[in-house]
């Protein structure tokens, strides 16, 4: 005796695979590890306009303010003014592993290049954002690269 497909059938199979995808696709969301930039991030959006201005000094000096990722290194170049030493850090954020974010002082040679060694840390995509102040103005500068 053959027996018969109906409509109905098919209809709870479809249904059977369609509730299985969405069980599924609920798991894989549930176990994706999320990132946060910042843990803050509400302190940080308080201060965003402050950001902005910072970032407005920076662009006032020119294109003598740079951030270039190099094999293996990053190279910050800022402008010294005469008898003031600028002070501040630079953040190293990897958007894939928050554990892998870095923070270095300012430390600038009498040309106004840092160069930091990134032979620790894992090759790929990283924001680099540069906060520094000097004769009382504070300045920011963010650049996007890949080592």
């Amino acid at each position: 005796m053959k027996k018969k497909f109906s409509p109905g059938t098919a209809i709870v199979i479809g249904l059977s695979i369609f509730a299985v995808f969405i069980f599924s696709v609920i798991f894989m969301a549930f176990n994706t590890k999320v990132e946060l930039v910042a843990t803050n991030y509400y302190d940080k959006s308080v201060s965003f306009q402050n950001d902005i201005n910072n970032q407005d000094n920076a662009n006032a000096l020119g294109k003598s303010v740079s951030i270039k990722g190099q094999h293996k290194s990053i190279v910050v170049t800022i402008p010294l003014d005469s008898g003031f030493t600028p002070s501040g850090t630079v953040h190293l954020f990897r958007p894939s592993d928050s554990s892998q974010d870095k923070e270095f002082i300012l430390s600038v040679d009498s040309t106004g290049k840092q160069t930091i060694d990134m032979n620790s840390l894992a090759p790929g995509y990283w924001k680099v954002k540069l906060d520094w102040q000097s004769k009382g103005k504070s300045y920011q500068k963010e650049e996007k690269i890949v080592l």
